[in-house]
């Protein structure tokens, strides 16, 4: 059995293939909720790899958004 701290890492793995097939705003803020979510998690479990890939995934994903409007 996984741990949740494995399945949070494995849905990050997932976003990060959503993140680059992004294509509305509202899949953005969606995402983006998610992924703060998931930084709280991290932060509690003083996982900080783990936060600093969900904030970088989340800075690449602000700037991709922006590139597409």
């Amino acid at each position: 059995m996984q741990s949740p701290l494995m399945l949070l890492q494995l849905k990050l793995a997932d976003y990060q293939k959503k993140a680059a097939e992004l294509r509305t705003i509202d899949e953005f803020i969606i995402l983006k909720q998610t992924l703060q979510d998931m930084m709280k998690v991290f932060a509690a479990c003083e996982e900080w790899e783990l936060y600093q890939k969900t904030a970088d995934l989340m800075a690449q994903t602000v700037l991709h958004i922006r590139f597409i409007e």
